[in-house]
């Protein structure tokens, strides 16, 4: 028989390999849901023509990619130029009704900044990020514990942003999150600006 302390370390051994076996699980899981959200958009882009809504396209796209990084909260926003706000144009979660056409000035909060920048964001706790902003969730009663947002460029110019809060486990997002949404992000700005071009070239 195995001395005590030998018996110990095999409990734990096996307690950590169970442990790792279930993160190596969820990890396939994730990576699945994260090739169907890309496929999703790969085959918006063969079906883009001037009839096609662009953004009923990337809803769809929205609502794959969400799930891929563990999430149910997440929107697309698209720049208004003119009035320098952006608006929330496709939006998919608990809160989908409420925020659908609400507008937020186009520097605010983490999305402004990652428009500033053309850059993605990955906020790990909102509460301890100094460009968070609390303007969307007074809105919606709502809390933001993580989120990551990413900007929508055609070329230099700005379209948009999606913006994904909160896993479903309470977890923060990874940086392999981040690096799922960078890939739905410029797919997702390739929708739009070839359903523009569509449009363009039907009218």
């Amino acid at each position: 028989m195995l001395p005590t302390d030998g018996m110990q370390y095999l409990q734990m051994e096996n307690a950590r390999l169970r442990q790792e076996n279930e993160r190596l699980q969820s990890a396939v899981r994730r990576l699945q849901r994260a090739v169907q959200a890309l496929n999703c958009l790969l085959n918006a882009l063969s079906d883009i023509t001037p009839e096609v809504d662009a953004i009923s396209l990337v809803r769809k796209v929205l609502a794959t990619a969400v799930q891929a990084v563990d999430s149910d909260n997440g929107s697309l926003l698209l720049l208004d130029e003119g009035r320098g706000e952006l608006v929330f144009a496709a939006v998919t979660g608990e809160n989908a009704e409420i925020l659908k056409g609400y507008r937020i000035p186009a520097d605010e909060g983490v999305v402004g900044w990652c428009l500033q920048h053309r850059r993605p964001r990955l906020v790990a706790d909102a509460r301890l990020d100094p460009d968070f902003s609390p303007l969307v969730d007074r809105h919606i009663a709502f809390q933001t514990r993580s989120l990551m947002a990413i900007p929508l460029l055609a070329g230099e110019r700005v379209l948009g942003a999606l913006e994904v809060v909160n896993t479903r486990s309470g977890e923060p997002f990874t940086e392999d999150d981040l690096d799922v949404m960078r890939l739905v992000g410029h797919l997702a700005s390739e929708v739009l600006a070839r359903a523009e071009e569509a449009v363009a070239a039907g009218g």
